[in-house]
């Protein structure tokens, strides 16, 4: 139901067409837990009062819908034979009890960015696995949304500077998580992958999530190793544990139960069960793909900067099968 909204919101002359369409497939309807109905009761809310009514009769049906989309086998197609493997390090993975923040940030400043950044490149054991990176002048935006923040390479915006978008919100307002929002948007991450294979002149999907997003996530665990990037991992297998397990209101209570434990806002926690309930694949690219790569150059016994040469010089996407048989 939350994509549909999204669609109409984006598409408001397409509204009945996309109604009648979703009434005729309504079976396949995934359930909407009731803590995000009640959101959606407020975003349907501000659509033209003509379409409350066959909006407000989907999301109830939607409610107790049964439909299950079962991922496991796309998964398992996606990620070759390492995907079990990476099925049993999640679950093995205990939920972390705390996530050790650091200290409290008052100001989320071009200077307080641009000092973390330097100590990421400056690390010589970061230079030592991925190489030295050189950051060109990046455009910055700081807003106060939830999550953490964006990286935008200026060949997705078609401009001639990169973008970084910092959420300064309750949950991001802090040292390590600044410093590791970093790692996952710049470097090692988002940005040192675009830049290493910007001259790749193979077919790039820049919807690869799990590709382009796991990288980000395996190097925010493993750059710098500290207890909170043990916490990050483990919260995060936890997170796609039960994604993979759970659906609908329970996977809902789970994910706001486990956030809840470590302390993060209710907004943020609504918002990620939304993610986790309505937009199935999502949250899990992020931590299978991270998985995959960290299984991958284990196995391999290779850097991370080889895996990223290897990529510059072939079809970029979501192909980990393929990648793994070269």
């Amino acid at each position: 139901m939350s994509q549909l909204i999204d669609a109409v919101e984006a598409q408001p002359s397409k509204t009945r067409e996309l109604l009648n369409y979703s009434k005729h497939c309504r079976d396949v309807l995934i359930q909407t837990p009731c803590i995000i109905a009640d959101c959606l009761v407020k975003r349907i809310d501000q659509l033209p009062l003509e379409y409350h009514r066959d909006m407000l009769d989907l999301l109830d049906y939607s409610r107790h819908a049964e439909f299950r989309q079962d991922t496991n086998a796309f998964y398992r197609r996606l990620y070759g034979d390492l995907y079990d493997e990476m099925l049993t390090v999640a679950f093995l993975c205990e939920a972390p009890i705390n996530i050790e923040h650091g200290n409290r940030l008052y100001t989320a400043t071009r200077a307080d960015i641009d000092n973390e950044l330097q100590l990421l490149l400056g690390d010589d054991m970061l230079k030592t696995r991925f190489e030295r990176f050189d950051v060109t002048p990046f455009d910055l935006k700081v807003d106060i949304d939830t999550g953490y923040g964006e990286w935008w390479d200026r060949d997705l915006l078609c401009e001639n500077m990169d973008k970084l978008v910092i959420h300064a919100n309750d949950d991001f307002m802090y040292l390590n998580d600044l410093r590791y929002t970093l790692a996952h948007e710049i470097y090692p991450g988002h940005g040192h992958f675009y830049r290493t294979l910007a001259h790749n002149s193979h077919a790039f999907d820049h919807g690869a999530m799990s590709l382009i997003e796991g990288w980000a996530t395996f190097v925010e665990w493993h750059s710098v190793q500290s207890d909170y990037s043990r916490q990050i991992r483990e919260y995060d297998c936890a997170l796609l544990t039960q994604c993979l397990l759970l659906n609908g209101n329970e996977l809902a209570n789970n994910v706001l139960s486990l956030r809840k434990s470590l302390g993060f806002s209710h907004e943020s926690n609504i918002r990620t069960a939304l993610y986790a309930t309505q937009y199935i694949g999502f949250l899990e690219s992020y931590y299978l793909g991270a998985l995959w790569v960290e299984l991958f150059l284990s196995e391999s016994a290779i850097k991370p900067l080889d895996m990223l040469n290897n990529l510059s010089n072939r079809n970029v996407g979501d192909f980990f099968y393929s990648i793994r048989e070269e």
